[in-house]
């Protein structure tokens, strides 16, 4: 297979999204990465979407996740679970340059062990993606309050999932209904936010009314997304 014994030549990025990698193929991938200064210090961002990605297979990546200079993350669309999320973080954390996480759909559940890693990120993050998972009620709280520092933040997704369940549409919102408030004034501190994802959601028009109310002073705020809110305009 090409990414053993040959090595990655590259500039600056890897790209390999679908391309159904197993473990092995996993493990010799981040060897590959790791094996030169030049990939060390050259590769910045990594795209692995759409790979059925597990917590084994984060494990088997972390020395690659830890060793390169990355700026860009995306996991999109893999099983990396609460516990793989949290040993990305945990690889991550010391890159102080690191701007793009992209997780969305990844059957992640934001508990309140895994709060304390996200805060590293709060000082370079500018995309963030967590669509179609979900954030704990225990620790919803919590999230707002490091989400409060994310202040160079220009992009947030936070939607739930929308699903056809026997011709009905099933709604699994991302935030829990009981800190809508608290996620709406954490928002209010972001202002640098150009683009806000809260599809699929619960915050219902009471707390519409609160997030513009917020939002109002965001003047480079160009995409409000809050389809399926239960909002009456």
């Amino acid at each position: 297979y090409v990414l053993r014994g040959h090595g990655i030549r590259v500039n600056m990025t890897i790209n390999l999204p679908h391309c159904k990698l197993d473990k092995e193929n996993l493990v010799a991938l981040a060897e590959s990465l790791v094996s030169s200064d030049q990939n060390r210090k050259h590769v910045t961002s990594i795209d692995l979407e759409g790979n059925n990605i597990d917590v084994d297979g984060i494990a088997a990546l972390s020395s690659a996740f830890k060793s390169l200079q990355l700026r860009s993350v995306n996991l999109t669309n893999n099983r990396i679970g609460t516990e793989g999320f949290t040993q990305l973080l945990i690889a991550l954390q010391h890159h102080k340059g690191l701007e793009i996480i992209k997780v969305d759909n990844n059957g992640i559940t934001v508990e309140p062990s895994v709060i304390k890693y996200l805060q590293p990120f709060s000082v370079s993050c500018q995309e963030l993606y967590l669509n179609g998972n979900s954030i704990d009620e225990g620790a919803g709280k919590a999230f707002a309050e490091v989400l409060k520092t994310f202040t160079v933040l220009t992009t947030l997704e936070l939607s739930g999932r929308k699903e056809d369940e026997n011709g009905r549409l099933k709604i699994t919102p991302n935030i829990p209904s009981n800190v809508v408030g608290d996620m709406v004034a954490a928002l209010g501190s972001l202002t640098a936010l150009t683009s806000l994802n809260l599809n699929c959601n619960r915050i219902g028009t009471e707390g519409f009314t609160k997030l513009l109310i917020a939002l109002q002073h965001h003047k480079g705020l160009e995409i409000i997304k809050v389809d399926n809110n239960g909002i009456t305009v």
